[in-house]
């Protein structure tokens, strides 16, 4: 189940995360329904976004970063819609925002076709961010499935790469 406030969401971290971290799922805001994924997205640079606002509240009460899974997010000015992960830091600040870089397909014929990029536009950056409980580097969920990812954070001197 996803944290649907902070109340939720501290009792999640009591529950099942470290002191010092809390990890969260992708897309963990709204249900996970491409059709309806727009009316789910938040402006997350214009300070309208209720998900990320919870989350800091929750960072910033509780004294941890919060790695925070991924959201719909919609760029206002070109209409583009990313899967973003928001990490934020035991201050309640936004310390990096990482948009998922390697969008999911599957097009097997006659039977089933699902392409995020339908949807999604893809992440261009990878993600790097100096944290209280270290260097990571954030992947979503398919970026996982790319070892490339891995092995540059790897090189950029990063033991923790979290993947929601």
């Amino acid at each position: 189940d996803s944290p649907r406030s902070s109340q939720e969401l501290t009792e999640a971290h009591e529950a099942r995360f470290s002191d010092d971290v809390a990890l969260l799922q992708e897309i963990w805001s709204c249900p996970y329904a491409m059709q309806t994924m727009r009316s789910y997205a938040e402006d997350i640079d214009g300070g309208r976004s209720p998900s990320v606002s919870m989350l800091s509240e929750v960072a910033a009460a509780r004294k941890i970063t919060i790695v925070g899974g991924s959201i719909p997010e919609m760029v206002p000015a070109s209409g583009q819609l990313f899967n973003t992960c928001c990490v934020v830091g035991p201050d309640g600040e936004i310390k990096a925002k990482h948009r998922k870089l390697h969008l999911f397909g599957i097009d097997i014929p006659r039977d089933i076709t699902f392409r995020e990029s339908d949807t999604f536009t893809a992440g261009q950056e990878p993600t790097v961010v100096d944290t209280d409980v270290g260097r990571i580097g954030i992947g979503i969920c398919h970026d996982i499935r790319f070892p490339e990812l891995a092995m540059l954070y790897r090189s950029r001197g990063m033991p923790y790469k979290f993947s929601p």
